[in-house]
């Protein structure tokens, strides 16, 4: 049994750090450990802290938790590091969102990341201080440009996690009539960037019942109630299968991913014909958010309903402590990371940070090699891989001038004036004072 320290940064978001619990609960090789729940919202940091005292006991788990508002002092002695944290919320979100689309930008074009960039250094920087042997596992978006970020500025041994990988191929399972339970994938390149390489269900070759879905069954999925508008098995994900050959999982072909392709967002009219709607999407997506945290806060206060009631007696389908026990208690596994590509993927830079297979164990986290991507999806990934550059260039530099040129090289910005109007309206917005002052 291996007692440890982990500190979770944004705890409040219950239903992550709940996972977390839950996950720890079930791995007795981790029990004796504390966790150390950090937020800056004190409702939502005394609901996890009661919450998952309750689920504890209730599960019968040997686990200990703390909660604070000190950043340092919950980093303090830590073995683990995990970042969850959305700084201003999903409030902040849906308001950049708005800028945005006031100027001609289907999702948000940068600045909501500015303090995410902010708060992930400051972070790494508080744990070169006080607690510089731990792993930070980055779990908060942007997950590729922040792991790209921290590897280069830090010496901290740094992952990034996202569950896109494991729930974005059992849904292909699950779309196209086999059992998502029984899958077995490899799909890989940049976060929420990811590709289709091997497809086997039940020890089957999958990748023929794809095919067979595409050609024949899509069109009626598509119209069907189990469709959403955005959905990643839409016709955008489809077509771009067909075009790029390899089908994108999870958030590759969704508003949350960030990649975009814009050709199928060029207006609302566009938009309808493959079945888009990121405005809905969006609006969806942070309503069941906000339901989850009004909930969770209800259950925190209501002491005499179970927490088992809510948050069931297993393990989640999460990897970040079985990631922490494959570290901590040399259980070699393959799992689905965030790291520096260092070779793993032919045809990226070894600084970029790529999402890969790799085996992780006591000895760290090593990547697999890989096959080469097919051109015209390597292609897709470095585009996606310089705007990222141009983006990291503009905040480390701290370069207005710089700023402007990564706006200028978002996919749907059109006219120069577009740009700059975009820029002036979010520097000079109240709430980015901070945003303008580090941009002069």
């Amino acid at each position: 049994m291996t007692k440890l320290k982990i500190s979770i940064i944004g705890a409040g978001s219950g239903e992550f750090s709940m996972g977390i619990v839950r996950d720890l609960a079930f791995t007795p090789s981790l029990w004796g450990s504390t966790v150390s729940f950090m937020d800056i919202d004190r409702t939502r940091l005394d609901s996890i802290y009661e919450v998952a005292s309750r689920y504890t006991r209730e599960v019968g788990a040997d686990l200990k938790f703390e909660k604070t508002f000190d950043r340092r002092e919950s980093l303090r002695s830590s073995d683990f590091v995990i970042n969850c944290a959305m700084v201003g919320g999903w409030d902040r979100f849906m308001f950049a969102e708005e800028i945005s689309r006031r100027h001609g930008y289907p999702q948000t074009v940068f600045y909501d990341t500015f303090y995410q960039y902010k708060l992930f250094m400051d972070i790494i920087h508080d744990m070169e201080d006080v607690c510089p042997e731990a792993w930070y596992i980055q779990s908060a978006n942007p997950v590729f440009e922040g792991e790209t970020l921290i590897a280069r500025q830090s010496k901290i041994k740094s992952v990034g996690l996202c569950h896109g990988f494991y729930y974005g191929t059992s849904r292909v399972a699950e779309v196209i009539g086999l059992d998502p339970s029984k899958v077995e994938a490899q799909a890989y390149g940049l976060n929420h960037n990811i590709w289709l390489k091997k497809f086997h269900v039940g020890g089957v070759d999958a990748l023929p019942a794809l095919a067979d879905w595409v050609k024949n069954k899509a069109e009626s999925y598509w119209v069907s109630a189990d469709c959403p508008a955005s959905d990643e098995m839409g016709p955008k994900a489809v077509d771009l299968y067909k075009r790029l050959g390899l089908f994108p999982i999870g958030d590759t072909a969704t508003p949350g991913g960030d990649s975009y392709h814009r050709w199928y967002h060029y207006d609302r009219e566009t938009e309808a014909k493959w079945h888009e709607d990121p405005a809905a999407w969006y609006r969806h997506h942070v309503q069941g958010v906000n339901d989850t945290v009004q909930a969770f806060n209800e259950l925190a206060k209501d002491v005499h309903k179970k927490a088992t009631s809510v948050f069931p007696s297993e393990m989640t389908n999460e990897t970040n402590v079985r990631i922490i026990d494959a570290i901590a208690n040399d259980k070699p596994a393959i799992f689905q990371v965030n790291i520096p590509n260092k070779g793993c993927i032919p045809g990226i830079a070894d600084d970029v940070a790529v999402e890969i297979p790799a085996l992780v164990s006591a000895a760290g986290i090593q990547g697999l090699r890989l096959d080469p991507l097919p051109n015209p999806v390597l292609f897709e990934i470095q585009e996606r891989i310089l705007l990222m550059e141009r983006d990291l260039e503009a905040f480390t530099s701290a370069n207005r001038d710089l700023l402007l040129e990564y706006v200028l090289s978002y996919p749907a910005t059109r006219t120069v004036e577009q740009a700059k109007a975009f820029l002036d309206d979010a520097l000079n917005h109240p709430m980015n004072t901070e945003l303008a002052e580090y941009f002069k």
